[in-house]
């Protein structure tokens, strides 16, 4: 704003409710912001970069103006052989089902950013013509992981390599969710299964095998056994949901025999308790 004769200076207004045409009155956010040539808010949200007479600044913004601080996500999109692919990365809120967004990679470098508010637990997943869809998840529920007086960014940079939908490929289905200790499925877990429902449905030759496997809590027969039933539960699912015969389901389950990490602390143990989605024909 030019409110103080020719000089700019920084204001804030926040909306109020949920429509676009009911503001607060704006408030200068400081009086040593005057006359500033270029004034930009990363996402961290704490901190301003400020170009004022031809010097650049570093400034601290007070908490009653800051802006809702964002998580963003920084991804890069692949095939198998590492090939840069050109696809539409989808977001939702896993809690509610609702989807939320829609961005594209680049063509050239398969690189996208989405930009997250906190609050609530997302699954985003990228796909395109002819590849398996993957899928990834980022709880930011909890508002305490933000470090509200950094200066740098709060993001995740995460990869999708997207197999090609062809015998022999598979998915390890991350947006996949089960109580503990369980083979029941969370609801959180839909927008998962019916994306699978949709790839079987369109490609009615596909033969599929359902892995399930755990991490190494526990008794190894009982292991064995919740994966073999959370493989079982997703099968049930797909049939029940879809127009989809049980001969083209098979399933098997590794128990904690087939890790993909050490289990030596309680991410990578996550990590091994999957079920994974692959192509017999």
């Amino acid at each position: 704003s030019n409110g103080y004769g020719e000089e700019l200076s920084i204001f804030v207004t926040k909306r109020v409710g949920n429509g676009w045409d009911n503001w607060t009155a704006p408030i200068e956010i400081s009086n040593k912001l005057r006359g500033v040539n270029f004034f930009s808010i990363p996402a961290s949200s704490a901190w301003a970069y400020v170009s004022k007479e031809g010097e650049l600044y570093l400034a601290k913004i007070p908490q009653d103006f800051r802006p809702e601080s964002v998580f963003v996500v920084l991804g890069k999109v692949t095939d198998d052989n590492d090939n840069p692919l050109s696809t539409t990365i989808r977001y939702e809120s896993l809690s509610t089902k609702k989807s939320l967004g829609v961005g594209i990679s680049d063509p050239k470098t398969g690189m996208f950013s989405i930009v997250l508010p906190y609050g609530d637990n997302y699954g985003f997943y990228a796909e395109k013509i002819g590849y398996l869809p993957v899928s990834k998840n980022i709880n930011l529920e909890n508002k305490e992981l933000l470090n509200a007086d950094s200066a740098s960014i709060n993001q995740s940079n995460v990869l999708f390599k997207l197999p090609k939908l062809e015998a022999g490929k598979e998915i390890t289905l991350n947006n996949l969710f089960f109580e503990t200790g369980s083979a029941e499925i969370q609801k959180e877990s839909e927008g998962e299964l019916l994306r699978l429902i949709e790839i079987l449905e369109k490609s009615p030759q596909i033969e599929i095998l359902l892995e399930g496997h755990t991490d190494d809590v526990g008794k190894s027969q009982s292991n064995m056994d919740l994966s073999l039933a959370r493989a079982n539960a997703v099968k049930d699912f797909l049939i029940s949901k879809g127009k989809i015969a049980d001969s083209r389901i098979a399933t098997l389950g590794f128990g904690q025999d087939k890790p993909i990490v050490a289990n030596d602390s309680d991410e990578n143990r996550a990590r091994n308790r999957r079920v994974v989605f692959r192509i017999k024909k």
